[in-house]
């Protein structure tokens, strides 16, 4: 692999890329290094499947999951195959989106509970006091 190839795919790894105990299949990480490409290398000749995927190979390998690649896709290993290959790596930029979507899903599923809390109290005829608590903890919970 060329040196140069090389320094590359690893400068948008490091910038770019977090181990995880998800896999991620290959078009998607091969579709964040193309970006990362466009955006701050400028040299299309670096953007080469090939040698992208033998470099994940590479990382994946030396990770503290391991390879586990198949002949096909039926073999069910953990990284699939080497036609479909999965990774143990997610573009951080996916990862933040999926931790500040399951940070709303939390508020949203404390606040159900909270609002079922304040039914349960209204309906029990429990003193509007509690009914208020309960409300100040729901307005608490969405102050941002």
């Amino acid at each position: 692999m060329n040196n140069n190839h090389y320094h590359i795919m690893n400068d948008w790894f490091d910038e770019c890329i977090i181990e995880d105990n998800n896999t991620c299949d290959f078009q998607k990480l091969f579709l964040s290094y193309e970006i990362w490409c466009d955006d701050y290398v400028c040299e299309k000749y670096c953007i080469n499947r090939m040698k992208l995927k033998e470099f994940l190979f590479k990382k994946q390998r030396e990770s503290k999951y391991g390879l586990q690649i198949g002949l096909r896709l039926s073999d069910n290993c953990q990284n699939g195959s080497k036609n479909k290959p999965k990774f143990n790596f997610i573009d951080k930029e996916d990862y933040i989106r999926q931790f500040e979507l399951n940070k709303k899903i939390m508020k949203i599923k404390k606040r159900l509970s909270l609002a079922k809390i304040a039914e349960w109290y209204s309906e029990s005829q429990i003193s509007y006091d509690l009914i208020e608590i309960v409300n100040d903890k729901l307005n608490n919970i969405f102050k941002d």
